[in-house]
């Protein structure tokens, strides 16, 4: 049996696909094991590498 694709609002697939991006990312996270780094660690990096690139 054919399944018919039925189509969400503008709204909801923007809503949709930020909700898969988030739940990639924390995938990706999940499987990249602990980190010896402190999360303050980690934003300082963020923000040196920030710097860098502008």
């Amino acid at each position: 049996m054919a399944t018919k694709k039925i189509s969400l609002p503008v709204a909801e697939q923007f809503r949709a696909e930020k909700i898969r991006s988030m739940q990639k990312l924390v995938s990706e996270g999940l499987a990249s094991g602990i980190s010896r780094k402190t999360m303050g660690d980690i934003l300082q990096e963020a923000r040196r590498r920030t710097v860098e690139e502008s």
